[in-house]
């Protein structure tokens, strides 16, 4: 399942992708149409020069806006994709292990009586201390 999340996943950022560059290729086509000629919008010629420069103003702003909505796009299939596999994780108890294999050895937990008193305990012994050695130095200073 897992999988199928993150395929699906990336079949989604393929077609986020390919729907934000055509609109930013479409603004392109649209301020080419607009620029390229005035006349056959209905234009004079003087508002055809502020319609182009106001076009390609939107046009870089339209790159930068668009990259900027392309990348939290992006993003947020990948946190949806992330958090939907989670969801989807693998199981906690997988059926081979909840079953011991024949012949294997299972684990007792000890669990001491609640109501009989804990064992007394002996004190430890003082580690021992292994002797310094001075090596090639005398202990008497002169």
């Amino acid at each position: 399942m897992r999988k199928l999340v993150w395929f699906l996943a990336f079949v989604a950022a393929a077609l986020w992708s390919l729907m934000i560059w055509a609109g930013y290729a479409f603004l392109g086509w649209a301020n080419e149409a607009v620029a390229g000629a005035p006349g056959a919008w209905g234009l004079p010629p003087d508002m055809a020069l502020w319609v182009s420069w106001a076009g390609y103003l939107f046009e870089q702003l339209g790159q930068g806006a668009a990259i900027v909505i392309w990348i939290l796009g992006l993003g947020l299939i990948l946190l949806l994709a992330f958090v939907a596999s989670l969801f989807f994780g693998a199981r906690r108890n997988p059926p081979a292990e909840r079953f011991p294999a024949p012949g294997r050895v299972e684990r007792r937990v000890f669990r001491p009586d609640p109501q009989q008193a804990p064992p007394a305990v002996e004190p430890r012994p003082a580690p021992l201390r292994a002797p310094t050695i001075n090596w090639g130095r005398s202990t008497d200073r002169r």
